[in-house]
């Protein structure tokens, strides 16, 4: 459901998953330029970058976060919401 006055989309997700040990994952492509993200964690915010330059960064899969992520520029952004897994990748 999109709502132009508050901007803003809600889609719920009802899955009869019988699967084990898979991992299935929304994807949502955006039109945000950054070089962060920033997550909800149980004792604060944390900020990471979402390029990958090294090894390192090409390697880890997801952030831990609980209730948001949120990526944004000076003028824009997107905020995905989430009520039950605690994972996320953004990557560039």
């Amino acid at each position: 459901m999109f709502s132009s006055r508050t901007k803003k989309i809600d889609f719920n997700t009802d899955i009869d998953w019988f699967e084990r040990r898979k991992l299935l994952k929304a994807y949502f492509k955006t039109n945000v330029r950054t070089d962060f993200a920033t997550f909800d964690i149980s004792s604060g915010l944390l900020r990471r970058p979402i390029h990958t330059n090294t090894s390192w960064d090409q390697a880890r899969l997801e952030v831990c976060g609980h209730k948001f992520v949120d990526v944004s520029e000076a003028s824009f952004g997107v905020s995905l919401l989430n009520d039950c897994k605690y994972g996320f990748t953004v990557r560039d």
